[in-house]
């Protein structure tokens, strides 16, 4: 997938492992902007689900806990810290 060069440091690899995560967050935070509009526009509701977590788990195909996490982290309101910052950190890293 990588190539990975034999000559690249450690301190280049955990660089790169940095920048990986970067992107993730922030195509995260995209991604819980539109399920906040979704949200919003009762998009789950009109589409016959019972709940936007059921609605999100069916769209993509994420487990439960992921997607409790992003619609609880869509809900928040804007400009709220995150309560737990380590549960933000485990949403970031959440596999889709």
């Amino acid at each position: 997938m990588f190539d990975v060069e034999l000559e690249t440091s450690v301190d280049e690899l955990e660089q790169r492992l940095l920048a990986c995560e970067a992107l993730i967050a922030a195509l995260r935070m995209q991604q819980v902007d539109t399920l906040r509009a979704l949200d919003i526009a009762q998009v789950p509701r009109i589409d016959g689900s019972r709940s936007l977590q059921e609605w999100l788990r069916g769209r993509l195909d994420v487990s439960e806990q992921t997607a409790r996490n992003l619609v609880d982290v869509a809900r928040r309101p804007n400009g709220q810290p995150a309560a737990r910052p380590l549960k933000s950190a485990r949403l970031l890293s959440s596999s889709l």
